[in-house]
């Protein structure tokens, strides 16, 4: 694609077809402005959370107290990658989706939102940023979400094995 300059360098119509009606698609999908009013609205919140982190921390110095607008503005996805990942979702239909890194539940609307068929998983460590994402869950009215809330190590390898059970 680098070198051919325009999509008909792309040889494999799979990658070809994906390239054209998921990447570079320019449609609306009536959904965005749901995921993005949720966004606006935690962008102007006052609220304050204590935040538990089992991650690398913070990259912009914050300590453990957090306002909720300030995660939304540092943390979350951009809104290009979380209609590209709704896309995705859209396109495949995947029967099962797993998140690694919950925050504030805008990337998870966006996987959630992209099919009603699919089942989202998502993770979090902090309870208080679990408790957020909950909400926004709430507010779109996304039931096919399930949000598992523990440090990742003690959480992902119990779901991986109930998810490959027969």
């Amino acid at each position: 694609m680098l070198r051919s300059g325009n999509a008909h360098g792309l040889h494999s119509p799979f990658v070809f077809a994906l390239y054209n009606n998921v990447v570079r698609h320019t449609g609306f999908f009536a959904r965005y402005e749901d995921v993005e009013h949720c966004r606006t609205e935690l962008l102007a919140s006052e609220q304050i959370i204590t935040v538990t982190d089992f991650g690398a921390g913070s990259h912009t110095g914050a300590g453990r107290q957090r306002r909720v607008r300030d995660i939304a503005r540092t943390a979350a996805k951009p809104r290009q990658l979380g209609q590209l990942l709704f896309r995705l979702v859209n396109h495949f239909q995947p029967r099962t989706v797993l998140e690694l890194g919950t925050s504030l539940g805008l990337t998870t609307a966006y996987l959630a939102t992209a099919n009603s068929k699919s089942r989202i998983i998502t993770f979090e460590g902090c309870p208080a940023t679990a408790a957020v994402a909950r909400e926004t869950f709430n507010s779109l009215g996304l039931r096919t979400v399930e949000l598992i809330e523990g440090n990742l190590d003690d959480t992902l390898a119990p779901t991986l094995a109930a998810l490959s059970a027969p």
